[in-house]
């Protein structure tokens, strides 16, 4: 059997973030589809390839948010127009499409083959809706029955099982809905947060990795190092805007924040503890793997190798592959740490019978080709 290509979060925006998908990041991809398309290998995208919760705006507050925390003279700004406006699912994609029109290039032709398989995750779990499926196997040049959507993947002739992994976060399940507490702060961070620190002259360093860093918790110190006395305040809007958009979701949760707000108690430490504690999620995973090699065996369905997406942390434990991200992963926000952000580009490969092997595929247009790059290994935990 050929081979089959894994890989997840990319995270592909239509906008220029330094941390997030890049022109550089581009050619490898294309470097990378196009030895796949060689191979006659197949590719699956795991999740998170398109961050639609975060080309769209928050659904109610936004206005008072920018009102709030911005001068007069500012809120005028032209450029904060490309946030403000709701755009259908189908246009989102196509303004990404414009913004990397080689990635889907380099995927029309695997898709063409019925070789592309593509998992939604909680950033894309749109692409489920028709519309996005029509615009989606319009911009790769294929049928909608060529575009593989699907819930979970095991390549042909492995015990290999390959899925997303945000079903193990209670902060962005899509069970039924697209919307959850990780879709409102994505939103508000990238069409809020950000064009507004922009306008404030924060550094580009600091603005850009605010939608990189993990846990998210970390930008209540960023903002308070950079905006000084106006850190509290505006922190206190952004609760404010999570609040209009479902962010808390438990009755205790939202009786604190607004008992807060209306006494004017909302201290950094208390914005700090209301944004969620995610520094888990990398542990919920690998339970959940380890859940689903139980569910099936009990069905009489063997799997060896559980491969997941959604932590941005490359992991590696026996029977489970954690495939990170192609985000820089920002670690913090001091100078240092802004140098150091993980560039790897990880993507595991899937022989016949289940072999693998898992590399950094960042120097892929300079190498011999994907055997060729760096090996990830992974310290035991």
């Amino acid at each position: 059997m050929p081979p089959t290509y894994a890989l997840s979060d990319l995270h592909l925006h239509d906008d220029d973030q330094r941390f997030l998908f890049t022109g550089r990041k581009q050619t490898v991809f294309e470097v990378l589809a196009a030895e796949i398309l060689a191979e006659n290998g197949e590719m699956v995208l795991a999740g998170d390839v398109f961050d639609l919760t975060g080309i769209q705006p928050p659904g109610a507050g936004l206005a008072t948010f920018l009102d709030s925390v911005l001068p007069l003279t500012l809120q005028r700004d032209a450029s904060l127009e490309r946030y403000a406006r709701q755009r259908p699912v189908g246009e989102r994609l196509a303004a990404i499409a414009d913004r990397f029109p080689g990635v889907f290039s380099a995927l029309a032709p695997l898709a063409a083959k019925g070789r592309l398989h593509i998992i939604p995750g909680n950033h894309d779990c749109e692409l489920r809706d028709p519309e996005a499926r029509t615009t989606l196997a319009r911009l790769l040049a294929c049928s909608e029955d060529q575009l593989g959507l699907e819930s979970a993947y095991s390549p042909p002739g492995t015990n290999v099982l390959v899925g997303h992994g945000n079903g193990f976060d209670p902060s962005n399940l899509t069970d039924h809905t697209c919307a959850n507490p990780g879709a409102a702060i994505t939103s508000a961070l990238y069409c809020a947060v950000v064009p507004a620190l922009r306008l404030l002259d924060i550094p580009p360093g600091i603005v850009s990795a605010l939608t990189a860093v993990r846990p998210e918790e970390k930008i209540v110190d960023a903002l308070a190092t950079h905006l000084g006395a106006a850190a509290q305040p505006f922190l206190n809007h952004f609760v404010r805007l999570l609040d209009a958009n479902g962010y808390f979701d438990g009755i205790l949760e939202k009786l604190e924040v607004w008992a807060g707000q209306a006494l004017g108690l909302i201290t950094l430490d208390a914005v700090r503890n209301a944004l969620r504690d995610d520094t888990d999620v990398s542990d919920r995973a690998r339970a959940g793997a380890e859940a689903l090699r139980r569910k099936h065996a009990a069905a009489g369905q063997t799997v060896d190798l559980v491969v997941l997406g959604h932590t941005h942390v490359v992991d590696l434990a026996p029977g489970y592959v954690n495939l990170g991200t192609w985000i820089d992963a920002v670690k913090g926000f001091s100078d240092a740490e802004l140098a150091s952000a993980d560039r790897r580009l990880p993507v595991l490969r899937i022989d016949a019978g289940g072999e693998w092997s898992f590399r950094d595929v960042a120097d892929l247009p300079e190498t011999g080709g994907f055997d060729s790059c760096r090996a990830i290994t992974v310290e035991a935990r």
